[in-house]
C-alpha cells in the first residue's frame, strides 16, 4: 500500500495536488450540502469548516446506527458513528468523502439517509 501511494503521490505533482484538494473539498461541501437538505439532518453538525470530514447529527428516531447499517445493505460505509464515544454530540457519524467518492456514490447515501430520517428509522 505504501509503495502504491508513494507512486501515485510522485506522478500528481504540485498542480495535480492542489487539484485534488480542490475535487476533494467539493465533493465533501456537496455532500454536506445535501445531507443538510434533509428535515433532521445537521451537516456539518457544528457549523466548522472542513475539507474532507465533518460530522452528521440525526435528529427524531432514526439512530445513527440505523442510518449505518442501512448504508451497509447499499454497500456504502456511513463512516465512523460518534453517538457512544461522545455522547453529548447525540446520534451522529463523521463522515469522510475523498476524490475516490463518485457523485453517484453520494446520492446515493443521501438518498438512503433521507429514506431512513423520513421513515422515523423504526424502534431504536
Amino acid at each position: 500500500v505504501a509503495v502504491t501511494a508513494a507512486v501515485y503521490t510522485s506522478t500528481l505533482g504540485p498542480e495535480g495536488f492542489r487539484r485534488l484538494g480542490e475535487i476533494i473539498a467539493q465533493r465533501s461541501h456537496y455532500a454536506a450540502k445535501q445531507l443538510n437538505k434533509i428535515s433532521g439532518v445537521t451537516a456539518p453538525a457544528f457549523g466548522a469548516s472542513f475539507w474532507k470530514e465533518f460530522v452528521v447529527r440525526f435528529e427524531g428516531d432514526a439512530s445513527a446506527q440505523m442510518i449505518h447499517e442501512s448504508l451497509l445493505k447499499r454497500d456504502l460505509h456511513g463512516g465512523k458513528i460518534l453517538t457512544e464515544e461522545y455522547p453529548e454530540f447525540g446520534e451522529s457519524m463523521l463522515l469522510c468523502v475523498t476524490e475516490l467518492h463518485s457523485k453517484t456514490a453520494i446520492d446515493e447515501l443521501v438518498e438512503v439517509v433521507r429514506d431512513v430520517v423520513t421513515s422515523g428509522g423504526g424502534t431504536r
